[in-house]
């Protein structure tokens, strides 16, 4: 028994009959270490003491040990200057979430889920999968590698300065990242009220003066 090992950009697919016929440089067997992050094919020749030969390949191996990184970049609403440099929204939010599996050694497993939640001063308001990569026996160029997506953080159901967007990627050797950020969203108009001493009039007529004292409720106040 001997073997030949393809690594990195080479390793697709396995190797055709032909292809294996015309390698030359067999190793004899022994114990075939696959370095962690490394993608790889491995081919076996067996030979019987007759001379009748037999070859055997693996459609493709991969050892994944590095945890995905997940991205979520600034929420960006199209909002007036003064709102946008606040960092408090009176709308929809529209979030992007990028993940992008390392690639390392030219190997990496692709992204198998993504999902995200919302909550509201702890209360979920929101649960969504985003994607799903289930295929069994994938080929290398079908794994997810990079993705993205918006999202709209509904306004309504998290009118509160504590709002969590919650994202978890997982990639198909089994890594798991997590990341959050935090919204804050008022969609509530100020609340005035105006109220005033002496209120002693003649008809419509006052012969003092009175002072008015304006009174204004507002969770996110600004003194301009």
């Amino acid at each position: 028994i001997s073997y030949y090992k393809v690594s990195g950009n080479a390793a697709n697919t396995m190797l055709t009959l032909d292809s294996l016929r015309a390698v030359t440089t067999w190793t004899p067997w022994s114990d075939i270490a696959i370095l962690p992050d490394e993608r790889c094919v491995i081919c076996l020749r067996v030979v019987d003491y007759a001379g009748n030969e037999a070859y055997i390949s693996t459609n493709g191996l991969l050892v994944d040990h590095t945890i995905g990184d997940l991205e979520i970049f600034k929420p960006n609403i199209t909002v007036t200057p003064q709102q946008t440099e606040s960092g408090i929204y009176n709308g929809d939010v529209s979030v992007e979430i990028n993940v992008e599996e390392p690639v390392v050694n030219n190997a990496y497993s692709g992204i198998k889920s993504v999902s995200y939640i919302v909550k509201n001063m702890g209360t979920e308001t929101k649960n969504e999968n985003l994607y799903s990569f289930a295929k069994e026996n994938p080929k290398f160029s079908e794994l997810q590698q990079a993705w993205n997506k918006k999202i709209v953080v509904d306004s309504h159901a998290n009118n509160s300065n504590d709002v969590i967007v919650y994202v978890r990627a997982e990639d198909n050797a089994g890594n798991v990242a997590e990341k959050q950020i935090a919204l804050k969203i008022d969609i509530t108009a100020p609340n005035i009220l105006v109220t005033y001493e002496n209120n002693t009039a003649i008809g419509n007529y006052f012969n003092q003066d009175r002072t008015a004292v304006i009174q204004v409720t507002e969770r996110n106040f600004d003194a301009k």
